[in-house]
C-alpha cells in the first residue's frame, strides 16, 4: 500500500511539491522482478499444468512428457511492478499474449500495510484531535489495491472497457484469456 500511495503522490506535485514528486516517480519504474522460478511455479499451480511452460522451459517438478503450456515464453519478465510482473508468451494458436504473475505474499503484505497505516492514522487523529479522519482514506486506498489483486475483477474490467469503448475505433484494451488465467477466488495469473 505504501508503494501505491507513493506512486499516486508522484502524480500530485501540487500536493507534495515538485522535488518530492520527482523523487517518488522512481517508485513507478524501479520495481525489481521476483525470481523467475517462483513465477514459473505460480503459473504451473494456478493453471494446473504439470508440464513445461514452453519448449525448453521445464521448471523443477514439471513433467517433460506433458505438452508445453505455451508455444513460447519470454525467459525474463518484460515488466515488473509493485504487485507483480509480466511475461510475453505465444499460445499454440499463434496469439501473442501478456501473462501477469502476482508477487508471492503480496496479499498478506497489503493486509499488513493497511492495518499499520489505519492504526497510525487513527492514533494521529486521537493525539492531534484532528477532525479529519484520514483512516477513511487508508480504507479507500486498501480497497482499491485489493481489487487490483483480484485478477478476475481486472479481467472483467477489461471486458467492460472494451464493450463500453468499442464504438471508438482507436481505443482498445487487451482481451482477457480465461484459459490462461488462474482460478476464481485465488487467481495469481492473468493473461
Amino acid at each position: 500500500i505504501f508503494v501505491k500511495v507513493g506512486q499516486t503522490l508522484a502524480q500530485r506535485p501540487d500536493v507534495v511539491g515538485e522535488e518530492a514528486a520527482q523523487a517518488l516517480k522512481t517508485m513507478q519504474s524501479k520495481n525489481q522482478p521476483f525470481d523467475d522460478e517462483v513465477a514459473h511455479r505460480i503459473i504451473m499451480e494456478d493453471l494446473q499444468h504439470k508440464g513445461p511452460i514452453a519448449p525448453g522451459l521445464c521448471p523443477r517438478g514439471c513433467d517433460p512428457k506433458v505438452p508445453p503450456l505455451f508455444a513460447s515464453f519470454s525467459p525474463k519478465p518484460i515488466a515488473a511492478a509493485s504487485l507483480g510482473q509480466v511475461y510475453k508468451a505465444r499460445t499454440h494458436e499463434g496469439l501473442d499474449i501478456a501473462v501477469k504473475v502476482q508477487r508471492p505474499g503480496v496479499a498478506r503484505q497489503v493486509s499488513c500495510d493497511w492495518v499499520v497505516w489505519f492504526l497510525v492514522l487513527k492514533l494521529q487523529r486521537l493525539v492531534t484531535g484532528s477532525v479529519n479522519d484520514f483512516a477513511k482514506v487508508a480504507d479507500g486506498v486498501a480497497s482499491g489495491v485489493f481489487l487490483e489483486l483480484d485478477y478476475h475483477v481486472e479481467g472483467r474490467n477489461q471486458e467492460d472497457f472494451l464493450r463500453e469503448h468499442r464504438w471508438l475505433g482507436f481505443v482498445t484494451s487487451p482481451a482477457w484469456i480465461k484459459k490462461y488465467t488462474g482460478p476464481y477466488g485465488s487467481c495469481r495469473v492473468l493473461s
